[in-house]
């Protein structure tokens, strides 16, 4: 039987979290690890969509290693399981509750929760986890976890979104990423932040793609 790919689902239905930032990045991580990659943008924004097609390589179809898939071509989204070309496939949703969202949590591996250290998008957090804990229903090896993402250095309020969702028994990752317009600006020159010599990027990108590894794979400490 050919083996299935790994399928992680990045969603907040709150939009300006980073959602796209990070499954890009993490997607190339994946890629330095040996690993064959695929992203599906599903965000009607479309910024994934937009950046490889910049790239004007094969159609637009492939950067930094990491190849797109068309959602709309799909005729069935459990026809994700079965691209055994791939080892990983990364999903951005976009940032609304839509019809789509419970069927792509059942059939994912993982779902990744990126959000900005901020009253509002804490509390725009728990709508997200209840469709997880619908999906978990269906499917029970479905594992979920919170990214604190675009940090800004020296804020506090982090560690007390921590605080809180661990009182929940929420998974928050050790790992947080800050807020870096190099992420971006890579991105739109036509780079890879493995590519550049911005070691700290790549060091922020790799330790948490390593903490997600060990945290699907349940090889490493599942510690909050």
């Amino acid at each position: 039987m050919a083996k299935e790919p790994v399928i992680i689902c990045v969603s907040h239905q709150k939009g300006g979290v980073g959602k796209s930032m990070l499954s890009l990045t993490l997607s190339e991580y994946f890629f330095t690890q040996g690993d064959k990659c695929a992203i599906v943008d599903i965000d009607e924004q479309g910024t994934i969509t937009d950046l490889f097609a910049s790239f004007g390589k094969k159609e637009g179809k492939e950067l930094a290693g990491v190849h797109l898939v068309d959602y709309d071509a799909l005729t069935d989204i459990h026809d994700l399981r079965k691209m055994s070309d791939y080892d990983l496939i990364i999903i951005d949703t976009p940032p609304y509750v839509f019809e789509n969202v419970k069927p792509l949590f059942s059939i994912s591996d993982c779902i990744l929760i990126p959000t900005k250290p901020s009253v509002n998008d804490y509390l725009a957090i728990n709508r997200t986890i209840e469709l997880v804990l619908e999906a978990l229903s269906v499917n029970p090896f479905l594992k979920f976890g919170i990214v604190i993402n675009m940090n800004i250095k020296g804020s506090s309020f982090s560690q007390e979104i921590r605080k809180e969702l661990n009182k929940q028994g929420i998974k928050v990752f050790k790992t947080e990423i800050g807020q870096r317009v190099e992420f971006t600006r890579y991105h739109l020159q036509h780079q890879s932040i493995f590519s550049t010599n911005d070691k700290k990027a790549q060091d922020e990108i790799s330790k948490l793609g390593a903490e997600i590894f060990d945290f699907i794979m349940d090889t490493g400490e599942e510690e909050q």
